[in-house]
């Protein structure tokens, strides 16, 4: 499962989730485009867990396009630490 942030990263913290931060390895663009500003984008994540060992997870989100994040950057995510498939990204 690929988790889209904003409200879903609140519903994980809610639901036991934890929040740490996560390095992008790739972005793709999505094709979808919001209020002709924001276009979506799907984020792979090495995800920094609790337990030590980080673990690859994706998340989708929409960015300004004019400050999408580049692979590198480090951006703070929560995930779900009984299915690690389950991460989304916090929107600031």
């Amino acid at each position: 499962m690929m988790a889209k942030s904003g409200n879903n990263a609140e519903k994980l913290l809610k639901n036991g989730g934890v929040k740490t931060t996560a390095r992008i390895v790739n972005v793709q663009d999505t094709g979808m485009t919001m209020n002709n500003i924001n276009i979506g984008i799907r984020l792979t994540l090495e995800v920094a867990s609790v337990t030590g060992s980080p673990f690859q997870a994706q998340a989708e989100t929409f960015v300004s396009r004019v400050s999408i994040p580049r692979v590198g950057d480090v951006v703070e995510v929560v995930y779900n630490p009984s299915d690690t498939s389950q991460v989304a990204v916090v929107m600031a």
